[in-house]
């Protein structure tokens, strides 16, 4: 991988976080619930709204 190619996905990276970044804050330190998803041959895998 060049350079630029590290650079191009770096930048990518930090604009899907700024995108994700309004959601994510709405439930940061926030009381949750978490659910198991129950998936057949898994132990406790739990989910919350916030996934």
């Amino acid at each position: 991988m060049t350079d630029s190619e590290k650079a191009a996905l770096v930048a990518l990276a930090h604009a899907l976080a700024d995108a994700a970044r309004p959601v994510t804050l709405q439930h940061f330190r926030k009381a949750i619930a978490a659910e198991a998803k129950n998936a057949p041959g898994t132990r406790y895998d739990p989910v919350t709204e916030a996934d």
